[in-house]
């Protein structure tokens, strides 16, 4: 089997979440893992390798916009253009090259045109994949067909920063995606991905066109464009995939293949959206007692939340997590029910509905745990829950209940019938004493826009016993 047939397109999320099917075992899970906090350190002088790496990745970081350039995306559609990539591939070619080179400003922008033209232009070939039955992935062949696995993308990229004589390497290696697992044990000596280094400013970059072309749904690909890979920092690179070679992860003290197989994953968003995260204390299976505690602090204007599931059969494990108010480190807590293995999922949000995957880890625990949280509703209010943190709550027993309400206008504890207001404090925190009255079987934290409002969102429920 040819190296290019192994390859695959690890950005595997369903719409935005992680891709695991409900009827699926880990063994099916997709785990693109990344870095956590080892001891990988940000290098910020040059490899001893011959692959000299930046000293800063500000400017580089200034193209990591999500967002094509509009230019790229009008050249595909150009109708006397697109006709050459069927009719003379290498017109085709030159075409865009004279394009890029008219209109890049500098050879980051330049080498962004080509990210932007081979992950706009190409999908990748979920059938091929699948089926085993993979064609040539040669520039020209993947140009005339708009499909490849990772090892056209690379040969696509490398080809037109070729052409535009920017310094280019096809870079291959072990990637986590599809057929790997976090429980099963991992063969990092296993090459089945492939990427690109490219050389701006005198210095090379990580690119991987494949994981920002889009993502598989099941067995269906599904373009969806960004540059999470795009100039990616190597200590953010290294936890999703090990090169072949060691002087390709451009990292001053390279690490083994051992070191590699106890990574967790982070996507490299983590790290762009995460404040301050205290996790290098975090391995890809991390053996606990009944709980585990990740701090994590959101930059404004993003949130983090997680899921919890049985590792081996993928169900979804309910009130087993909390995330503590941010004025007391941004901790968030897991139990666990009993022993066991447990995948832990870590998702971004950013003024969206649906929350996108940054991380993925495992806790295997050695006995279970009692305590419960309440659970947790999604809002459109940002509304938190302060406290309490456990449940179940006990009838004839006073709580103090707060609140920090975001943009609700009103704050409501639901107990059968009957509503009780909270009252919002100098600090914008809303409170509530309250007697769980006896016999009560649940509580609810209710929230609106207003005080006035007949609609209420739910934000949370508590058992009661």
């Amino acid at each position: 089997m040819k190296r290019f047939s192994k390859c695959m397109l690890t950005t595997l999320l369903i719409g935005s979440l992680f891709l695991i099917t409900s009827c699926e075992t880990i063994d099916n899970i997709i785990s693109s893992f990344k870095d956590t906090g080892s001891s990988v350190k940000e290098s910020v002088t040059p490899i001893s390798q011959g692959y000299t790496r930046p000293t800063s990745y500000e400017e580089a970081y200034t193209y990591r916009t999500d967002a094509p350039y509009k230019s790229i995306q009008s050249l595909l559609k150009t109708k006397n253009v697109e006709s050459l990539r069927t009719t003379n591939v290498n017109d085709y070619v030159n075409a865009v090259i004279d394009f890029i080179n008219e209109n890049g400003k500098n050879d980051f922008e330049k080498a962004k045109m080509v990210h932007d033209v081979t992950a706009l232009l190409i999908s990748y070939d979920a059938a091929g994949f699948w089926s085993g039955n993979i064609p040539e992935q040669d520039y020209a062949n993947v140009l005339k067909r708009k499909t490849a696995v990772c090892e056209g993308y690379a040969n696509v990229f490398y080809h037109f920063c070729s052409k535009l004589k920017l310094s280019c390497v096809v870079v291959h290696g072990y990637a986590r995606g599809v057929g790997t697992s976090l429980i099963a044990t991992e063969n990092a000596g296993n090459s089945n991905h492939a990427w690109n280094m490219v050389k701006l400013d005198g210095a090379y970059y990580l690119v991987d066109c494949t994981w920002d072309s889009g993502y598989m749904d099941g067995k269906v690909s599904k373009q969806d464009y960004n540059t999470d890979w795009l100039f990616i920092k190597p200590e953010h690179m290294i936890y999703s995939r090990l090169p072949d070679n060691s002087k390709y992860q451009l990292l001053e003290k390279p690490i083994s293949k051992e070191e590699f197989v106890k990574l967790p994953y982070w996507r490299p968003k983590f790290f762009e959206i995460a404040e301050s995260a205290e996790i290098n204390n975090v391995q890809k299976n991390n053996q606990v007692g009944n709980n585990f505690t990740l701090k994590a602090i959101a930059k404004d204007g993003y949130s983090l939340s997680y899921s919890l599931s049985e590792a081996r059969t993928g169900k979804e494990i309910s009130n087993r997590i909390f995330t503590k108010d941010i004025s007391e480190g941004g901790e968030t807590v897991f139990t666990f029910p009993s022993a066991g293995a447990y995948l832990i999922n870590v998702y971004y949000w950013k003024n969206s509905k649906a929350g996108k995957g940054c991380g993925q880890f495992i806790c295997t625990a050695s006995e279970g745990s009692e305590v419960q949280f309440p659970q947790l509703y999604s809002n459109d209010f940002n509304v938190k829950i302060l406290s309490p943190a456990e449940m179940p709550l006990v009838c004839g027993q006073t709580y103090t209940f707060k609140v920090d309400g975001g943009t609700a206008g009103n704050i409501l504890l639901a107990v059968g019938k009957q509503f009780v207001p909270f009252t919002k404090n100098e600090d914008s925190i809303w409170i509530l004493e309250y007697i769980i009255p006896s016999g009560t079987k649940t509580v609810t934290i209710d929230a609106a826009k207003t005080a006035t409002a007949r609609s209420y969102s739910g934000i949370a429920k508590y058992t009661c016993k």
